[in-house]
C-alpha cells in the first residue's frame, strides 16, 4: 500500500503532467500554418445546422487558412445575445423571425442578409415505438410526451407549434409536451427514451440516424407545408463584425455550389440566390412590473419541489451523517467520495446518469412505471429527484459535522443508565444536533431551489416542471422587453436563496456557540 507522503508525490506528480500537457503537446498539432494562429471568425447559426457547418467550417478553414468558430443554439436566444452586444461576425438562423426582431436594431448589415436553405418538419420516434403505422394525428394524441423546440426560443418550435394548432392538437397537449431550448436537445430527449416522439427537421432525424447511437430514430410523417409558415434559413454579416470581408467571403461560400452539394447531402434544401428583406411587424406589448399568475405557479412549484426534495433527503442525511461522523470502518472512504460527488459532479452528468437508471426502459424506472401508473422522467417526481441528487452533499456535511460536535460521553452516559442506541440517538445526538441538521435542512433547499442542470435533463422543461431556473433562462433567451420578466424571477431568486443560506449560517453559528459552552 502507498503511504501518505507517496500518495502525494503522485498526486502532486499528476497535476504537473496535466498542466503541462497542452504546452508540450502544442509543438505536435498538425495546423502549425500562420492563418490559424489568426482571429478567427465567429459565426452564431442555428442547432439544426451543427453536423453541416462543422464540416463545412473545416473545409474552408483548409482552404483559406481562415479559422471559423461556431456557437449553435436556438435562433432566438443565439438573436437575445447579438441583441446585448455579444459580438459575432456571421448569423445564420432557422427562421426569419429572430432577423426581424434585430432589424430596427440595426443589428443585421441588410445589404448581405438572405435566404439560405429550407427544410422539412417531421414526427420522429424510435425505430420499434408503438406509434409506428400510426397516421401523424393519431401518433400525436397517442404519445405519452412529445418534445419540441421551445416556441419562444427557436423557430423549430414555432413551426411545431404552427402544425399543432392547424391540426387543433395544441391545447390538448399542454400536460404532454416537453420544451427544451433548441430543436436538437428536443431530439435527444427521444433518443434517450424521455419521449416517444419529437417534432424535429427532417436534417436532424438524418443526422441523428448514425450508427452507433443510443436509440435509432425514424421519420414517421412529414407535416403538411401549409400547416405553418414557410422554413428558410437566412444568413447575413452582422454589423459588429470586426472582419466584415471574411465573413462576406464565408457567407459567399455558404451560398456557393460546394456547400450546395454538401447542404443537400445533410438533407437540407438550397435556395436561389434571394435577398432577404424583413418584415413590418407590430411592436410587443409592453410588460409590467408584476409578477403574471403563471410566474407564481413556477415560484409555488419550484418552493414545492425543494421542499419536498429536502424532507426526502433529511432520514438519508441523518443516516449518512451519523454513519461517517460515528463510524469507523473499511471502506469509508468509498462512501464519502460517493456522497460528495454531486458537489464536484456537472449537475446535466448527474441528471443524465439518473435518466439512464429511471428511463422507461430500464429495470428500475419500469419498476416505478408499474407502480406510480407514469414513467418518472418529465414529471414532478423526477424534478424532486434531481434536486434532491445535487443537494445531498450539503445535507450530509452539515449534519455530519453537527453530529461530530456532540459530546460522545453524553451518548455513553445515556447508553450506561440502559438506553438502546436507538434510543440514545434519538433523544440525545439528534437533539444536541438539531441546529446543524436544519442548517443541512436550509442548505439543501437552497440548493434545490437553484438547481437547473440535472432538472433539464431528466425532469425537462414542461407545464409540470418548470421551476425558477428553469423560467429564467427561457426568458433569457426569448423576446423579454427590457429583460422585465427575467429580472423579477432573478429578484424572487435572490431573495430565496437569501433566506436559505443566512438561516442556514445563523443555526451554524449557533450550534458552535453551544459547542464552545
Amino acid at each position: 500500500m502507498l503511504n501518505r507522503r507517496t500518495a502525494w508525490f503522485w498526486c502532486l506528480a499528476g497535476w504537473a503532467a496535466l498542466l503541462a500537457a497542452p504546452g508540450a503537446l502544442r509543438p505536435l498539432r498538425a495546423d502549425n500554418s500562420p492563418a490559424a494562429a489568426g482571429k478567427p471568425l465567429v459565426i452564431f447559426a442555428a442547432a439544426s445546422l451543427t453536423d453541416v457547418l462543422n464540416e463545412l467550417g473545416k473545409t474552408y478553414q483548409a482552404r483559406t487558412g481562415q479559422p471559423v468558430e461556431f456557437n449553435y443554439g436556438g435562433s432566438t436566444a443565439l438573436a437575445r445575445q447579438i441583441e446585448l452586444g455579444v459580438q459575432a461576425d456571421l448569423f445564420v438562423s432557422a427562421g426569419p423571425a429572430p432577423f426581424d426582431d434585430l432589424t430596427p436594431l440595426n443589428r443585421i448589415d441588410l445589404a448581405t442578409a438572405r435566404e439560405l436553405l429550407s427544410n422539412d418538419l417531421v414526427l420522429a420516434i424510435t425505430a420499434g415505438s408503438r406509434l409506428a403505422g400510426k397516421d401523424l394525428a393519431s401518433a400525436i394524441r397517442d404519445a405519452h410526451m412529445i418534445a419540441i423546440a421551445d416556441p419562444q426560443r427557436a423557430p423549430a418550435g414555432r413551426y411545431a407549434r404552427q402544425a399543432l394548432e392547424h391540426m387543433g392538437l395544441w391545447a390538448g397537449l399542454r400536460d404532454r409536451l416537453d420544451r427544451p431550448h433548441d430543436v436538437r436537445v428536443a431530439l435527444g430527449q427521444l433518443r434517450s427514451g424521455a419521449v416517444e416522439a419529437a417534432i424535429c427537421y427532417r436534417t436532424d432525424v438524418l443526422a441523428a440516424a448514425a450508427p452507433g447511437a443510443l436509440r435509432q430514430v425514424e421519420i414517421l410523417a412529414s407535416f403538411p407545408t401549409n400547416s405553418h409558415d414557410r422554413i428558410v434559413y437566412p444568413a447575413c454579416v452582422l454589423t459588429a463584425s470586426q472582419q466584415p470581408a471574411s465573413a462576406r467571403a464565408f457567407l459567399d461560400y455558404l451560398a456557393g455550389p460546394d456547400a450546395a452539394e454538401a447542404f443537400r447531402r445533410y438533407g437540407f434544401v438550397p435556395l436561389p440566390a434571394k435577398a432577404w428583406t424583413p418584415a413590418s411587424r407590430p411592436a410587443p406589448p409592453a410588460a409590467t412590473g408584476l409578477i403574471t399568475s403563471a410566474e407564481w405557479d413556477v415560484i409555488g412549484r419550484s418552493l414545492w419541489v425543494s421542499a419536498t426534495a429536502a424532507l426526502a433527503l433529511l432520514p438519508i442525511g441523518l443516516a449518512l451523517g451519523w454513519l461517517l461522523g460515528r463510524r469507523q470502518f473499511r471502506g469509508r472512504w468509498l462512501i464519502e467520495g460517493v456522497v460528495m460527488l454531486p458537489l464536484v459532479l456537472p449537475p446535466v452528468v448527474s441528471g443524465y446518469l439518473a435518466l439512464l437508471v429511471l428511463t422507461p426502459e430500464a429495470p428500475l424506472g419500469r419498476l416505478l412505471k408499474r407502480l406510480l401508473g407514469e414513467q418518472v422522467p418529465l414529471t414532478p417526481l423526477a424534478a424532486v429527484i434531481a434536486a434532491a441528487i445535487v443537494a445531498l452533499p450539503l445535507m450530509v456535511r452539515s449534519v455530519r459535522t453537527s453530529m461530530e460536535g456532540v459530546d460522545r460521553r453524553l451518548e455513553l452516559a445515556a447508553s450506561t443508565l440502559g438506553a438502546s442506541r436507538w434510543r440514545t440517538f434519538w433523544t440525545v445526538t439528534v437533539p444536541l444536533s438539531i441546529h446543524g441538521i436544519v442548517a443541512g435542512l436550509l442548505l439543501a433547499f437552497g440548493r434545490a431551489l437553484g438547481e437547473f442542470g440535472a432538472t433539464i435533463v431528466l425532469a425537462g422543461d414542461t407545464s409540470r416542471t418548470q421551476t425558477i431556473p428553469l423560467a429564467i433562462f427561457r426568458a433569457i433567451g426569448s423576446k423579454d422587453p427590457g429583460g422585465i420578466r427575467a429580472g423579477r424571477l432573478i429578484v424572487v431568486a435572490i431573495v430565496l436563496a437569501l433566506l436559505s443560506t443566512l438561516g442556514s449560517e445563523l443555526l451554524t453559528r449557533r450550534a458552535r456557540s453551544r459547542e464552545g459552552r
